[in-house]
């Protein structure tokens, strides 16, 4: 069936049932009086989006130490928070309409009594939470939803991006569920055997380890290999050290083509394609800066305390740092912007991006 027609239907459909009385959202005063046991945390979009919904799985932890807690995030996430100190439970979301049955069997069994839907993909997850059983639903102020009769707080929400950095708001949830407000620092655990793992990967060479992570999930986010390589070359002139190259498979074109542009074998380590999720944050816990565009990996390491320094060219309110960029420990973070929002990414110079890296390093 065609998907437009799909979501047609399945909103109609609900649209109908709660025009019917079938569908009946709680009050938020109504989920504070009645409490909760089995939360539900959603962030099924970015690396990034799921990552900066941490802040709000420690404080729900710290809140209800007792309470059965839950992620919903994507496939590639998902092994960033398996095993995760004070995380019971890890679904991955499979994308539109894919494997819809057997996610919601999943849900279901875990029983949860709220959701708190940070980042979602319309028109799927809402109704795919409520069939699960779970019939209380909160959306992040300020993100809307074509499900707004679905949740408790249809009057907070909007179309458009606002101020305000995205752990904070995702910490609002606590204001309305009625609980404290932890500290607003992402937080990723490393497993031991992982970073065994990775040093094994990376015997023989030297350390330290300066990360060039090219790649991003959309082009005009991506500064060019020539730039890359610039700064690649000037961190072997001017540091000991290694620089480690990492990426998807996806990215290898463009982490080989950085790596030719070196020249320095014997201190370059290209790893693009052959590191999994979990990987990368231990290759990132144990080395001294990445660089990088506004992507998943650079969230990852602010994460586990890894120094960063990051490209950042807005074409809206939603990608600008003021919202994404970094929000603690903001000395360990450089961010390098463009000029004004619709800029290209290229009118970052090289230059630009080597002071950073001297004054972070010099920090």
């Amino acid at each position: 069936m065609n998907l437009r027609i799909r979501d047609n239907l399945l909103f109609w459909s609900h649209r109908a049932m709660a025009a019917a009385g079938m569908i009946r959202a709680p009050t938020l005063e109504e989920i504070r009086r009645d409490g909760f046991q089995r939360v539900l945390v959603v962030a099924t979009t970015a690396i990034g989006d799921a990552l900066l919904c941490s802040p709000l799985l420690d404080s729900l932890r710290a809140a209800k130490p007792q309470a059965h807690l839950g992620v919903w995030v994507s496939p590639v996430a998902a092994p960033l928070f398996e095993g995760r100190s004070g995380l019971d439970a890890v679904h991955p979301y499979f994308g539109k309409y894919r494997r819809m049955r057997e996610t919601m069997g999943l849900l279901r069994r875990e029983r949860y009594d709220l959701a708190l839907v940070a980042n979602a993909n319309d028109p799927d997850v809402i109704p795919m939470i409520w069939w699960s059983g779970c019939r209380r639903i909160i959306r992040r102020p300020q993100r809307h939803t074509i499900y707004s009769f679905m949740i408790a707080n249809p009057d907070m929400l909007s179309r458009s991006h606002t101020t305000g950095h995205a752990i904070e708001r995702n910490l609002e949830f606590c204001d309305l569920i009625g609980i404290p407000r932890g500290e607003a620092k992402t937080r990723l655990d490393v497993k031991p055997a992982v970073a065994e793992r990775v040093k094994g990967m990376l015997e023989g060479c030297a350390g330290p380890w300066w990360i060039i992570h090219p790649g991003s999930s959309r082009p005009e986010k991506q500064w060019s290999a020539e730039n890359f390589s610039a700064v690649a070359r000037w961190l072997l002139e001017k540091r000991p050290g290694s620089v480690i190259l990492t990426g998807s498979g996806d990215e290898k074109g463009v982490c080989d083509e950085i790596q030719m542009r070196i020249g320095i074998g014997h201190r370059v380590r290209n790893l693009a394609g052959e590191l999994k999720l979990d990987e990368l944050a231990a290759l990132f816990q144990q080395s001294k800066l990445l660089i990088s565009g506004d992507t998943g990996p650079y969230h990852i390491a602010m994460a586990v305390g890894t120094p960063t320094v990051t490209l950042f060219a807005p074409w809206d309110a939603g990608s600008s740092p003021e919202i994404n960029g970094p929000y603690f420990n903001k000395e360990k973070h450089r961010v390098v912007a463009t000029a004004r929002m619709g800029d290209g990414i290229e009118t970052i110079g090289v230059e630009r991006v080597i002071s950073e890296c001297e004054l972070l390093d010099a920090g």
